[in-house]
């Protein structure tokens, strides 16, 4: 079965938005495009999911096949030339001073949307391709998904799903506790898998380019009030303004570290993320002028600041810092309470 997932509000734009008659025709033209890409993508959809019967053994003859195929090709192909014109109109706007607050996230919405319908065209025309009436009938059990939501999945003590996943998550914030950094975790209210493949997708391109490709992630904690979680689940990191190490994104491998980061009262938030550090450079004193040119010129991708270096002007705990945030993606969302 072919399936493209995409967010129901994925191509919404800010109203009322007051611009000079000059541009306002532009952004006129970049709204209306993006309603009509979402009506086309549900058209394309329905497309795809009402074709699957056709495409199992003995439904079609292969002549029939090849026009169903064919006309699913120029659909998918289609849509996503819409999606190009509606990026082409934000680039414009977004060459002015005066451009709409919001086009720039919708625009990396329409990018997003581009990778589902090329795994779609792609699969569509090795089938054509090949000729082959089994590979046409994969066609009704294939599924192409690459969606751009993002899956939110709340793990339980007592389901036996997801049990052992709570557990071992449990176990990773309690056993990772130093009493130096003066808190108590008391009570884990709760523990939700994150998974944005959006942010997956980034991460999985940008490893590519560390200077050490073949090092897996790091699930490594990021501490901040629960509003800032919440942004982070859905748009991904940002770059902090300043720090021991520069202008980075900082994670710790103590649960209590990054909890002294949770501002909130009451009921407070940590992320358990996955995190490519690369190859990293040890770091045993303060360096603020760190930036991801600078490490990158030095020949590293990120920054371990190594606990005990308080001699030299260093850290107690033991930190890593990134400086592209598509180094790093949520992977828990821990809420917890504190004595």
């Amino acid at each position: 079965m072919l399936q493209i997932n995409f967010a129901a509000n994925a191509y919404e734009v800010p109203q009322n938005i007051s611009l000079p008659a000059t541009r306002l025709a532009a952004y006129e033209d970049f709204q209306l495009l993006t309603k009509e890409d979402r009506k086309l993508m549900r058209k394309t959809q329905c497309e795809l999911e009402n074709s699957k019967e056709c495409f199992k053994p003995g439904k079609q003859d292969p002549a029939d096949e090849e026009k169903i195929l064919m006309l699913l090709y120029e659909s998918v192909r289609n849509t996503q030339h819409r999606l190009a014109k509606a990026a082409e109109a934000a680039d414009t706007l977004m060459l002015e001073a005066d451009c709409p607050k919001g086009v720039h996230k919708q625009l990396q919405r329409l990018r997003n949307a581009w990778g589902p319908l090329y795994s779609v065209m792609q699969h569509i025309r090795r089938v054509l391709e090949s000729g082959s009436a089994g590979n046409r009938s994969s066609i009704s059990s294939c599924s192409i998904l690459d969606s751009t939501e993002v899956v939110r999945t709340m793990l339980s003590k007592s389901q036996s799903e997801t049990s052992a996943e709570y557990l071992k998550i449990e176990d990773r914030v309690i056993r990772y506790t130093r009493p130096e950094h003066g808190i108590v975790i008391k009570e884990i209210c709760s523990i939700e898998r994150i998974e944005n493949p959006v942010l997956d997708r980034r991460m999985r391109d940008f490893r590519r380019q560390l200077h050490n490709r073949n090092c897996p992630p790091e699930q490594l904690f990021h501490g901040t009030r629960q509003i800032n979680a919440e942004k982070i689940i859905t748009d991904g990191f940002i770059l902090g303004n300043r720090g021991m190490f520069g202008a980075g994104i900082y994670f710790a491998t103590d649960s209590t570290k990054s909890a002294q980061y949770c501002q909130d009262t009451g009921v407070k938030a940590l992320l358990l993320c996955d995190v490519l550090l690369g190859k990293h450079q040890v770091c045993r004193t303060a360096r603020n002028d760190l930036n991801f040119e600078t490490l990158r010129a030095e020949g590293f991708d990120s920054v371990f600041a190594q606990r005990d270096s308080r001699e030299t002007r260093g850290v107690l705990n033991d930190e890593f810092v990134v400086y592209d945030p598509r180094q790093a993606a949520p992977r828990y969302l821990i809420k917890f309470k504190t004595a």
